[in-house]
């Protein structure tokens, strides 16, 4: 059975103050790039949504996508790259994500 899942829906339980000071929300300047990456929770569940940025290109958008695990320290479920000029819509097997 395959359930599809509007990310947007999904994720936007989370009030910003707490998403931010998750584990995984973070902001990281390198020498050529930057790192974008906010931490969601929602039943159990984590979702990593990011993506890096070359400094000095505000519209370009390298690696976006979002990352799904039960916890920092296990594997992930599944992950999704993503169009930033498009909705996000992806499939997942629901059978999968209730045996984990």
């Amino acid at each position: 059975m395959i359930t599809s899942i509007r990310m947007t829906k999904l994720l936007s339980k989370n009030p910003i103050k707490k998403a931010v000071t998750n584990d995984g929300s973070i902001i990281a300047r390198g020498s050529g790039f930057t790192t974008y990456a906010l931490e969601l929770e929602n039943d159990g569940l984590k979702y990593l949504v990011g993506f890096v940025q070359p400094n000095g290109n505000a519209k370009e958008f390298i690696e976006p996508g979002a990352t799904i695990r039960r916890s920092n320290d296990q594997p992930s479920i599944g992950s999704v790259d993503c169009d930033p000029r498009k909705k996000i819509h992806y499939k997942f097997d629901v059978h999968l994500m209730n045996t984990l």
